[in-house]
């Protein structure tokens, strides 16, 4: 047999639970392109609602193609229309890297 403070038990239980419960915000990716539907945008939108509701960050990527890449500013405008929809800010401005432009979106807590 052996004697434990059922004190100290209860305390460690509940903080184990308390960890196991604990979710570390992740970022998550939404790849867009200039030519998407409106109804593919619906669909990436509610997938990134649905990720920040979470408490997750997400990354929104825009992908340019071929001629495409002497329009910069429609990447700009695209991720821009996305966080709009999404009602969230910028936590880090749109950046280019090479034919990618991406900014990370996430909500206030």
């Amino acid at each position: 047999v052996r004697l434990l403070d059922y004190g100290k038990y209860q305390y460690e239980q509940a903080k184990a639970e308390s960890k196991s419960r604990s979710h570390a915000p992740e970022v998550k990716e939404i790849r867009l392109t200039l030519k998407i539907g409106q109804h593919d945008f619906d669909v990436k939108k509610s997938q990134a609602d649905r990720w920040l509701n979470d408490g997750d960050r997400v990354r929104v990527t825009a992908t340019l193609r071929g001629r495409e890449l002497a329009f910069p500013g429609q990447a700009h405008a695209l991720i821009e229309r996305m966080r709009v929809a999404l009602g969230a800010e910028y936590e880090m401005a749109v950046s280019r890297l090479g034919k990618r432009f991406s900014a990370i979106v996430g909500r206030k807590r």
